[in-house]
């Protein structure tokens, strides 16, 4: 366990209800691994250094994974406080972040960073080539069994089956009863295809128009 996530950990015991503790364990103990992410080391860390430039009282900034610590010059100039940026959302960079070992609650820093990140992010990943699923419109790259050739078996947020390229086909049609995609079944005709009755719930689908 590196500093910063052992910096965390103790600081979320204590203070926060029950509930969201054990939450927060659950989001800690995600691993995160910047070869899953849509995003590199590399580029997360520029973005990251180009928004705290652009405050002036942040002299110095220690990157461990996907956390990052800055070290403040208090408005006096007499001394220097720290915060961190936690970005591991349940094991993906999405560009929301937690605020840990804040040292001055006064500070409209760490907020005010944490929200410009977030945007810089949010427009970094909208230049990416993202997919999405066609039934729900949940982002794909994040999730867990997604890969490069962009297939995945099973939508995470919505549990719908998610085309195969092996199947040969341009369009994808899901059951309107239970969200199985209809490409991938046994009894699917790619040639006649005005109906389709559906092997998982026996739902006769009109497929007279694109899903």
């Amino acid at each position: 366990m590196g500093v910063l996530r052992e910096i965390i950990s103790g600081l979320t015991l204590g203070i926060v209800p029950d509930d969201d503790a054990l939450e927060e364990k659950k989001r800690q103990k995600c691993d995160f691994d910047f070869k899953k992410q849509i995003i590199s080391e590399l580029e997360f860390q520029n973005i990251v250094k180009t928004e705290s430039k652009k405050i002036k009282r942040i002299i110095a900034i220690e990157f461990e994974n996907c956390m990052v610590k800055f070290t403040v010059r208090s408005g006096s100039g007499i001394s220097d406080w720290d915060f961190i940026l936690d970005f591991n959302d349940y094991g993906k960079l999405t560009g929301r972040s937690w605020i840990f070992d804040r040292g001055n609650y006064d500070s409209s820093i760490p907020s005010s960073l944490r929200d410009k990140l977030f945007e810089s992010l949010k427009e970094y990943f909208s230049t990416k080539d993202v997919s999405f699923c066609p039934n729900c419109g949940a982002t794909l790259n994040f999730q867990k069994n997604f890969d490069e050739d962009k297939r995945v078996n099973v939508c995470e947020n919505c549990n719908c089956e998610l085309l195969n390229p092996e199947c040969g086909d341009n369009y994808i049609w899901h059951c309107d009863k239970c969200g199985s995609i209809l490409n991938n079944q046994v009894n699917w005709n790619g040639e006649k295809r005005d109906f389709h009755k559906c092997v998982k719930c026996g739902e006769i689908n009109n497929l007279n128009e694109q899903d």
